[in-house]
Parts: C-alpha cells; sequence; structure tokens
C-alpha cells in the first residue's frame, strides 16, 4: 500500500515501497510506484504523458520510480534508493527534482537547466566536495528544499527571504550546506522560512520573519541571515 503523501498548489502525489528487510541493501525495490494527481503542467507528475486538459482528476502512475516524495508549490522532490522508513532513503540514489524549475528560484538543484521545468526527476548536483553521506532526508517549502545528509543539512532553491540561510540572498542553483548547524533531524520548510532540529534539542529558524515566524518573540525586520534559535521554555508542561 502506499506509505507516503505530498500536496503541492494544486496537486498531489502518493508512493509506496518494498520493506527494507525484504530486498539486499542497495537493491531497488522492484514494485515501487508513484502516483500523482491534480494540475499536470511543469512537469509536477513526472511523466511524459501530460493531459490535454493540463490536469488529472484521477491518480495516474508516474513513469519514474521515487521514494517519499515531498511537493513544493510546483516542484517536487524524492529519493531513488528505499531504505525502509518513510521519508529516509540511501544516498547512493540521490536526491533527485522535477517539475517547475524557474530561473530565479532554480528549485530542482540543478545547476544547468535547459527549460523551466522537468518532466523527469533529475539528481541534485552537489559537486564533488559535497557528496552524499550515509542517510538522507528531505523537506520541501514553497520554492526551495532542505536535505539532511548524516549530521549536515544542505538547500537549494530560493534565497530572496534567505530561506537557505545563505547570507548574499541570490539563488541557491546547487545544494549548499547551511553552516554552523549540527542537525538531529529532518528540517522543515515554509513559504520563505526554514527550522532545523540541532543535536542539543534546540531549534533554529531562519529567512522570512514579516509574521514572527521565527519564533524570536518579535517580527521584523523581514530577513534574518543568521539562524535563531526558538525559545521553548515558557510554554514547557
Amino acid at each position: 500500500g502506499m506509505t507516503h503523501i505530498t500536496v503541492g498548489s494544486n496537486f498531489a502525489c502518493a508512493s509506496d515501497a518494498t520493506v527494507a528487510s525484504q530486498f539486499r541493501p542497495g537493491q531497488e525495490p522492484s514494485d515501487h510506484r508513484m502516483f500523482c494527481w491534480g494540475d499536470a503542467t511543469l512537469g509536477r507528475h513526472a511523466t511524459l504523458q501530460s493531459p490535454e486538459a493540463g490536469y488529472r482528476d484521477q491518480a495516474a502512475k508516474s513513469d519514474h520510480q521515487v521514494a517519499a516524495p515531498m511537493a513544493g508549490a510546483n516542484h517536487v522532490c524524492g529519493g531513488r534508493r528505499w531504505v525502509g522508513r518513510v521519508g529516509i532513503w540511501s544516498s547512493v540514489g540521490g536526491v533527485h527534482c522535477w517539475g517547475s524549475d524557474e530561473q530565479e528560484n532554480q528549485q530542482l538543484g540543478v545547476s544547468t537547466s535547459p527549460t523551466n521545468y522537468a518532466t523527469s526527476p533529475r539528481r541534485a548536483d552537489y559537486g564533488d566536495g559535497n557528496r552524499p553521506g550515509s542517510s538522507v532526508l528531505l523537506a520541501a517549502g514553497w520554492n526551495h528544499n532542505l536535505v539532511k545528509i548524516d549530521e549536515r543539512l544542505f538547500c537549494f532553491g530560493a534565497n530572496d527571504e534567505l530561506q537557505c540561510g545563505q547570507a548574499w540572498g541570490a539563488t541557491v542553483s546547487s545544494p549548499r550546506q547551511v553552516e554552523g548547524l549540527v542537525v538531529s533531524g529532518v528540517g522543515a520548510a515554509g513559504e520563505s522560512h526554514s527550522c532545523a532540529m540541532t543535536s542539543d534539542d534546540a531549534v533554529h529558524c531562519w529567512g522570512m520573519n514579516d509574521r514572527g515566524q521565527l519564533g524570536r518573540g518579535a517580527s521584523g525586520p523581514s530577513t534574518a541571515s543568521s539562524d535563531v534559535v526558538v525559545s521553548l521554555a515558557g510554554n514547557a508542561n
């Protein structure tokens, strides 16, 4: 049955996977499937056969095998090697993304993209210096993505509100490490801000703060170039 479901802007995708104990480490699951429905434009469904109407009102099987898809507004990212727990996969297969890839956002994590969208999963480009480790967790925001690799956190995509944790504010076209964080769990990505749990059980947030979404006790300025520790002590039971 289905093990994972994700919802983007006017579309949704669901996937299943073989339990890790049923196949050898590194083996690709033979019965791995992904289904998508809703808005199919911009390659959201990871299929070359987009319906003429631009949408599907019933779930259709994708042309590709992807584990634990996570949807942003108009793009999706997922893994290609399942290791048996929802949201986690072996980084041997890498992080793959498809769908919208506007020049101002580049949310697919590929440095060079011939079009503004991709109809099939493309492997995010980490470069020689930042190759993935042993396990991966993923969170997709509106137009950016967080990837946890071991105890490191990477981000790629939109950074106009510093939601990728990079101080210069320009788009992050391929995964770049968020410095200064030793993360213990997957991050969480909103429309224009991000949060992550660190190894000392602290919650750190960065990016847009016009509505107090960084949890630092005050709203504004609208961006914060450094991560902010969220105080949870006052609400402890």
